[in-house]
């Protein structure tokens, strides 16, 4: 098993550790790990047994514990701040309509505030000279 670096403690302190009110670390790195291990595994609840999800959580947990795989940072953080949020990228398909791109933008705004990489396909776009049906 890896040993984590005194530098990686420090950081895992200050940017994904649980505070209290006064900002004091209240929970370990192996803490974090259950709780993302928790929150990963509860995914499986949809197409498995319970005992699937108990497997599940504790072969994720193992994998960060041991420092074979730890998820991306934004996955880290919010997990840290309890949010929802652990995918830490989207591609967004841009519609070719002006109600559809208005859409679109709404969801990047909101995919942005929590942290969200972006990426867009525009291939639903309409060819360059092709004729607009309306106007």
């Amino acid at each position: 098993m890896k040993a984590m670096s005194l530098s990686a403690k420090k950081l895992m302190a200050e940017k994904f550790l649980q505070k209290d009110s006064f900002g004091r670390v209240v929970e370990s790195p192996e803490n974090l790990f259950r709780r993302i291990a928790i929150k990963i595994a509860s995914a499986e609840a949809q197409w498995s047994s319970l005992d699937d999800v108990d497997y599940y959580q504790y072969e994720y947990f193992k994998m960060m514990n041991r420092l074979e795989f730890l998820p991306a940072v934004t996955v880290l953080k919010n997990i840290s701040e309890n949010k929802p949020q652990l995918i830490p990228a989207f591609v967004l398909s841009v519609p070719d309509s002006i109600e559809g791109m208005t859409e679109t933008i709404k969801y990047i705004r909101e995919m942005q505030t929590a942290g969200v990489q972006l990426g867009f396909n525009f291939s639903n776009l309409r060819p360059q000279g092709d004729p607009v049906n309306s106007s």
